[in-house]
C-alpha cells in the first residue's frame, strides 16, 4: 500500500500533535460555517461575544445595550427574578371574582373596570392570567426590576404550555419625547437629563407636552448643593422611570447619533414554581 507523503508526515508527529490532528479529523463542520466569508464568519462570533458579556450585566443594563447596540434577542438569557417578576405580576383571580362596570378616564373617555363580586366569594386561587400587564405603578412589590425592563408587556397563561411573555423592547411612548429615539445630537438635552438628577424642573424642559415645558419655565430651580444631590440619588428608589441611573441613560441617547434599534422579546417560562434555567425563548 502507498502512503500519500501527507499521511506520512502526520505519522512523524509526536504525542500530543498527532492526537490533536486526530481530534480535528473528527469535528464535524457545518456547511454553512464552511461557505460562510470569513469576515461574516468572525463578525457572527464577535456578536455571540458582546451578546454573552451583556447577559452578565443586570436585566435594565442588558436589554438598553442590547437595544443601543443592534444586538436586539441574540442568545438573550433574562435573569430568574425578572422572569419570576413578569409572571407574578399576571397573577390575578378569574373572571368570575369581578363584574365589569363603566366610568371615564382622566380624559373624559368611557372606559370599562372591574370591581370585586360581592354576590360571588369563591374561594377564588390566584393563577396567572392572559392579557396586557402594567408594570408600573407597582414598585414597592417589584421595584425597578419590571419597570426598568418590560414595563408594559403581554401575557399568554396556559396551564399546560405555561406562561408565555411578550414584549417589544423600545422606547417610543407618549410618555417620552420623539427626539429621544431620533438619532440627533442634542447636547442641551443631555444637558437637561443630567441636571434632572438633583433638579427635577429640568427634566420637565424635555417633556413631549408643550403645556408642561411652559410650566418648567415658571417653576423654581433647584440649585445644586450636596442636599440636592443626594435627595436626588435617594429619589430613585421611589420613582420607576426617573431614577439618576435612567436620567444618564437618557443623557447618553441624547447624544448617540444613530437610532437605537427596537427587538421582540418572547419567553416562555413553567406555569408555576421555580423557573430555574427552564425558560425557553421564542425566536
Amino acid at each position: 500500500m502507498v502512503i500519500p507523503c501527507a499521511c506520512v508526515q502526520v505519522l512523524r508527529l509526536k504525542g500530543g500533535a498527532l492526537g490533536l490532528f486526530f481530534i480535528l479529523t473528527k469535528l464535524k463542520i457545518e456547511r454553512n460555517i464552511v461557505n460562510m466569508n470569513p469576515l461574516d464568519f468572525l463578525k457572527e462570533r464577535v456578536l455571540d461575544l458582546g451578546a454573552g458579556a451583556t447577559n452578565q450585566l443586570p436585566d435594565r443594563a442588558n436589554l438598553f445595550l442590547r437595544y443601543m447596540s443592534g444586538l436586539g434577542d441574540r442568545n438573550l438569557d433574562l435573569d430568574e427574578r425578572t422572569l419570576d417578576a413578569a409572571r407574578e405580576a399576571s397573577y390575578d383571580f378569574p373572571d368570575e371574582a369581578y363584574i365589569l362596570q363603566k366610568g371615564v378616564d382622566e380624559s373624559g373617555n368611557e372606559i370599562e373596570y372591574k370591581v370585586p363580586n360581592n354576590e360571588n366569594f369563591g374561594p377564588w386561587k390566584m393563577n396567572p392570567r392572559s392579557g396586557p400587564v402594567n408594570s408600573y405603578g407597582n414598585l414597592p412589590y417589584e421595584g425597578h426590576i419590571l419597570s426598568n425592563t418590560l414595563g408594559r408587556y403581554y401575557v399568554d397563561a396556559d396551564s399546560d404550555k405555561g406562561v408565555r411573555i411578550i414584549d417589544k423592547y423600545d422606547m417610543q411612548n407618549d410618555a417620552e419625547n420623539p427626539d429621544l429615539i431620533s438619532g440627533k445630537f442634542q447636547p442641551r438635552k443631555a444637558l437637561n437629563e443630567l441636571e434632572a438628577i438633583w433638579n427635577p424642573i429640568a427634566g420637565l424642559r424635555n417633556d413631549p407636552d408643550p403645556m408642561v415645558q411652559l410650566r418648567s419655565r415658571e417653576s423654581e430651580n433647584v440649585p445644586l448643593s450636596f442636599e440636592s444631590l443626594r435627595d436626588g440619588l435617594g429619589y430613585g428608589k421611589y420613582n420607576q422611570t426617573h431614577s439618576p441611573l435612567t436620567r444618564l441613560a437618557r443623557a447618553g441617547m441624547y447624544l448617540v447619533p444613530r437610532k437605537p434599534t427596537p427587538f421582540d422579546i418572547d419567553v416562555t417560562v413553567p406555569y408555576e414554581g421555580r423557573i430555574r434555567n427552564s425558560e425557553v425563548y421564542n425566536r
